[in-house]
């Protein structure tokens, strides 16, 4: 998770069987815009959501390492 110009950006796995049966894994990415509601709690909206990566199933994330200035 990451701030991305005031909102958040999140990363997740999800493993798949290809057409041709081969397991592989899908890297997600997803915008969230977060905004208060009249004070009573906070709530998300997604931007957007894709695959911004595919993968064999032998690779994942394992660390992700977030600077900002």
């Amino acid at each position: 998770m990451v701030n991305y110009g005031g909102n958040i950006v999140v990363l997740w796995e999800e493993d798949f069987v290809s057409s041709i049966g081969s397991i592989k894994t899908n890297i997600w990415c997803a915008e969230i815009a977060l905004e208060r509601l009249n004070g009573q709690g906070i709530y998300g909206k997604v931007n957007w959501c894709y695959v911004v990566l595919t993968v064999p199933k032998s690779c994942s994330i394992e660390d992700v390492l977030v600077t900002t200035f």
